[in-house]
Parts: structure tokens; sequence; C-alpha cells
């Protein structure tokens, strides 16, 4: 299983006779794990993980990005954090493509609308304690999915 619970996600099943040969030339990217035995026959899908793929912006402290990062993963979403704004001339940084953001901190805000202009979300949440809002958004998309 390459890139498991991301929109990336890509099984390749086989024996251990043939699974060399069938992952011999797989994308090294993405992380990979090795399943054998009885848990193979349970499918790994995102339908049941709280953010099914969601990409999630983080406008928050760069201190806080890789504990955030590890949050939003395990709810099975795909951070975003937009580069540092750096005053390089005659580099073009890419806007970030996202569907909710977060927003830690003000200044983060203006740090990205400076570079990108108004942020373009209707899912917009915002409260200091991050891993609380991560988990309380997690929790709403639970529900919405159980109606």
């Amino acid at each position: 299983v390459w890139g498991a619970s991301t929109p990336s996600q890509e099984i390749v099943r086989g024996t251990l006779g043939n699974i060399e040969a069938l992952v011999k030339n797989r994308d090294r990217e993405l992380p990979g794990l090795f399943i054998v035995g009885e848990t193979t026959s349970f499918s790994l899908a995102n339908m049941w993980s709280a953010f099914n793929g969601e990409r999630i912006l983080l406008l928050s402290p760069p201190n806080l990005w890789s504990q955030l990062e590890a949050e939003i993963l395990a709810y099975g979403g795909q951070p975003v954090i937009p580069p540092l704004a750096l005053a390089l001339e005659g580099v073009n940084l890419k806007k970030p493509e996202y569907d909710t953001v977060l927003i830690v901190d003000e200044k983060n805000v203006d740090n990205y609308t400076a570079l990108w202009g108004e942020i373009e979300s209707t899912s917009i949440f915002r409260d200091a304690d991050a891993k609380k809002m991560i988990r309380k958004l997690a929790l709403e998309r639970v529900r919405e999915k159980l109606g």
C-alpha cells in the first residue's frame, strides 16, 4: 500500500512469490506499507476517515506545522502549508490549493493575503488551540457523513 488513507492511495496485491515483480517500478515518493496475512482481505479505503482527503490550509506559526500536519494526516486530511513569505526577486510562488482553512494566528492571515489576496473558502475556522480545532473539525466532518 502506497500513500495509505490519502487520495493517492495505491494498493498492489500479490503473493510472496510475485510481489517483488509487482512493486518493482512503483513511485518511491509515497510512503509504503507491506501487509501480510489475513489483514490483506480488508480494504484500506478512505471512506471512514474524518477528512477523506480534504485539503486543509494551515495558517499557523511555523513551529506548529509538524504537529498539526501529523494531526490532520491522522484524520485522513491533506495538510497544506503555504510557502513562507520570502522576498526573493524572481521567485514565482504557486498559490496553495485547499478546501478548508484553519487559522491559528491572524499574523499568518496577513502573510497569506499579502502574497495571494483574500482567502477563498466557505470553510474557515479560527482558534488559538490548533489541535482542539482540528479535532472539532474532524468530529464535525464525521457527523456530516452520518447525517
